[in-house]
């Protein structure tokens, strides 16, 4: 689990910082963020405060808060990834500092993201790649623009498919962790073969059960 908290930690910069990079630049080509508010403004894209109740909606207010609110406290009261990472903190105020530190982190990092869609909008308003025949799904948004936009950087393309594995494999290792603590603490205990291991049998069993998921 340290393992995983040290590369996530690393793995959470690089895409903080590969976000920064296609932001920065984005406003730059799009000619500044006023030009960029009204462009996402004028396509409608900017319907901060929809209040309508209306379920069927895709976004609203009352969607956004409600969904938001079951699925953060879902994911950090009791989601198992989640949980491993509050046990394997030295005690439960470095639990807690560490929870109050994420939130500042992951509302930037949330800005970003949505920024990149403003940016992506304002970029291809007046023509559209997909209608172009550039690109064939609007998941190909982002490294299209990315290719055209940032390839004279040298590295930041490297670095943005860095970002695209980073963002996978921080899900990944906290996954393969979770269920190998699962199936040992709640199938492989039954038996007393295995309730009988030391420290270092349990220890290598589960990387083994990590390995086998």
């Amino acid at each position: 689990m340290k393992a995983v908290l040290w590369t996530d930690f690393f793995q959470g910069l690089i895409m903080i910082l590969t976000v920064s990079f296609i932001v920065i630049k984005g406003l730059v080509d799009v000619g500044g963020i006023d030009k960029l508010w009204n462009i996402n403004y004028q396509g409608g894209r900017l319907k901060l405060f929809n209040l309508n109740p209306d379920p069927f909606l895709r976004q609203n207010f009352w969607s956004l808060f409600f969904g938001g609110t079951a699925y953060f406290s879902l994911f950090y009261c009791f989601d198992q990834q989640m949980l491993q990472r509050f046990i394997a903190a030295k005690s439960k105020r470095h639990a807690q500092i560490a929870l109050m530190l994420n939130v500042p982190f992951l509302m930037v990092f949330l800005l970003l993201c949505g920024f990149i869609g403003l940016i992506l909008y304002a970029t291809y308003a007046s023509c559209d790649p997909i209608a172009a025949g550039y690109i064939t799904s609007v998941n190909h948004y982002s490294s299209f623009f990315v290719l055209n936009n940032l390839s004279m950087l040298p590295g930041v393309v490297g670095l943005f498919l860095g970002a695209i594995f980073c963002s996978s494999l921080s899900t990944v290792s906290s996954c393969l962790n979770s269920l190998a603590l699962i199936l040992w603490g709640d199938f492989l205990v039954l038996f007393k073969y295995f309730r009988n291991f030391d420290v270092n049998k349990k220890l290598n069993t589960t990387k083994l059960l990590v390995v086998i998921c």
